[in-house]
């Protein structure tokens, strides 16, 4: 079991939007949020290949790495990580300021150690 799996999960269900969360030390700068192209895909957690096509993605240098549907295991969360990107998936209008206080309380009560570095919204 790790902590900010748990986390990640209960916030979902307490907001009723998809997180994901990332292990940043195995992403590589720059962080996009884009779709993705017909035939995109990436393994799975539990998968052997999440279909991308045409749906919104997280990307760095090395390709694709996260969606709203199904995290890759590239980026997934280990026992050994140590820095992480929390990620809501807020498509439809919500309070921005709710979400992001919600969700740096929770990070910083949960975890261990846990500093939240940044929060930013992306539109």
């Amino acid at each position: 079991m790790n902590t900010l799996v748990d986390l990640n999960n209960d916030l979902s269900l307490r907001l009723h939007l998809p997180l994901g969360s990332d292990d940043l030390d195995q992403l590589t700068s720059p962080l996009t949020y884009t779709v993705a192209p017909a035939g995109a895909t990436y393994p799975g957690i539990g998968k052997a290949a999440i279909d991308l096509a045409n749906g919104l993605v997280l990307a760095d240098q090395n390709g694709f790495f996260g969606s709203p549907t199904a995290d890759s295991t590239r980026a997934m969360i280990k026992e050994e990580t140590t820095h992480a990107l929390v990620v809501v998936y807020a498509f439809s209008k919500v309070d921005e300021d709710t979400i992001q206080n919600v969700v740096a309380d929770a990070c910083r009560n949960f975890l261990d150690d846990c500093t939240v570095v940044s929060q930013q919204i992306v539109k």
